[in-house]
């Protein structure tokens, strides 16, 4: 210290003072004994004579508790209170393994539902809005929808204003929060998420629910993986059965919410986290079921007679449902990127302009055709075509309208996804395709709902770029896997 200036102090320790580790076997196998004992039983109480001896004379006392693996490192410390700590974690011990599965069921639970409050919430909106409006003159549904359309994207503009990250399907940053963040997601653009997709969806935007209901999962599962202990770098396995779980609910497809998480969020078939997505896709598949019922999201006839000629006409269809993806997703976010780069001072009213662009061209399809499918998702008239079939001229004009629209309410800065467009657009191509060429083919029925399978999921493909992904959640969405 006198030479070098800095004071050095020297500790010494007593040799008695030794620190002493116990190394405990918690693994199932010390749940078995005899009728009287366990084994469990008889560690513990060896490890709490032993501990409170050796602490009593104040030597250190630790604990290194595994099972598969090392689970709980207990540091050495002296005295009453941390050898009763140790008989506390003893009793209260619960391996990795199972830790892991308890916390993705309840994540899977909480995100499964979140995603059927999503899905009700925007239906009850939807109906009790365009459904009345429809069945009345309409003169009342042109002016109704206007109103509509006008005040929930005022609202959406002013909540995306503060919240600029709510914007889009958000599927960008879940993958920034999975990549960059290690799994966290902030909560605060979570919820306002909930609240603009409800509206924008509700109040006729031509979006989808999927990507938002990806992004809120996610992100809940995220925040809560946070209240399991997890640090905000290390809850990548949180948001992944989230989002799992999450795709499982707002689809019914709990095949293709595995395939999707894998090839789109994580890039890897053989990812460590295949376990828990699996675990929690059947989940949120059994959190719908049990809140809506099993029922498909689209019902088709059952398909009986097909023809050869139906494979004339697959690659073609195939060929313009890419197209529309393609022109869907370079449109969209081409004409995104040139209005954000603008330096305007209302350009958070941008929304509000992109639902009055979709309310017209949505008020001059249903004038021509008396459909609606350009408001919302577009599922109840994809549906009826299914079902029931539709004229090739309809289901042009709804190609067309449903496409120009998509584009701009995403291209305008909406809250919402393309995944339902997608499959809206691809599904009127097949019928499109197919009743154009029917003066020369003899398609029975069964071929054009085929023809309409195959344009969903190439358009779907095209912009998602996840082939297992779009074949899995055709055939599921209408449980018509032959």
């Amino acid at each position: 210290t006198a030479r070098l200036q800095t004071p050095y102090v020297r500790v010494y320790n007593e040799d008695r003072d030794v620190a002493a580790w116990f190394l405990v076997d918690m693994s199932p196998s010390v749940g078995f004994g005899s009728k009287r004992v366990r084994k469990r039983s008889v560690a513990l109480e060896f490890v709490t004579v032993l501990a409170r001896l050796l602490s009593r004379y104040g030597n250190p006392v630790g604990a290194i508790l595994y099972g598969n693996q090392v689970d709980t490192v207990i540091p050495a410390r002296s005295g009453r209170r941390h050898v009763l700590h140790i008989v506390h974690r003893l009793l209260q011990f619960l391996p990795k393994d199972a830790r892991r599965v308890i916390e993705t069921i309840v994540l899977s639970l909480v995100a499964g539902g979140l995603a059927v409050f999503f899905l009700k919430a925007t239906d009850l909106l939807f109906q009790h809005t365009y459904g009345q409006l429809v069945l009345r003159s309409r003169s009342m549904f042109v002016a109704g929808s206007l109103l509509v359309i006008s005040v929930s994207s005022l609202l959406v503009c002013i909540l995306l204003k503060r919240n600029p990250d709510a914007a889009g399907s958000g599927i960008p940053q879940l993958k920034v929060g999975y990549w960059k963040e290690l799994g966290y997601v902030p909560l605060r653009p979570v919820l306002v998420k909930l609240t603009a997709g409800i509206l924008s969806l509700g109040g006729g935007a031509s979006l989808g629910r999927e990507g938002p209901t990806l992004y809120m999962t996610g992100g809940i599962a995220s925040a809560l993986s946070g209240l399991f202990g997890k640090p905000k770098r290390a809850r990548r396995d949180g948001l992944t059965v989230g989002v799992a779980a999450g795709l499982a609910a707002a689809f019914n497809t709990p095949l293709a919410a595995i395939t999707f998480v894998l090839e789109e969020l994580v890039g890897d078939l053989g990812n460590r986290y295949l376990g828990a997505v699996v675990l929690a896709s059947v989940t949120g598949a059994l959190v719908v079921q049990a809140a809506i019922g099993p029922q498909p999201a689209f019902n088709l006839p059952l398909l009986e007679i097909t023809t050869w000629q139906l494979y004339v006409l697959v690659p073609f269809v195939a060929l313009l449902a890419t197209g529309c993806g393609i022109a869907l997703h370079k449109a969209a976010l081409r004409i995104r990127g040139a209005l954000m780069r603008l330096r305007w001072r209302f350009k958070w009213l941008l929304p509000l302009a992109g639902g009055l662009l979709t309310w017209c061209i949505g008020i001059a399809a249903f004038l021509s055709t008396g459909r609606t499918g350009i408001f919302g998702l577009g599922y109840t008239d994809l549906s009826v075509a299914l079902d029931e079939g539709i004229a090739w001229r309809l289901a042009g004009i709804l190609t067309i309208g449903k496409l120009a629209a998509t584009i701009l309410s995403y291209g305008f800065g909406g809250c919402g996804g393309i995944f339902s467009p997608t499959l809206f657009i691809g599904g009127m191509c097949g019928f499109f395709a197919a009743g154009l060429c029917g003066p020369w083919l003899s398609l029975t029925p069964s071929d054009q709902v085929i023809l309409a399978g195959v344009g969903m999921c190439t358009c779907l493909c095209a912009v998602i770029r996840a082939p297992l992904t779009s074949m899995l959640i055709v055939f599921e969405m209408t449980h018509q896997f032959s």
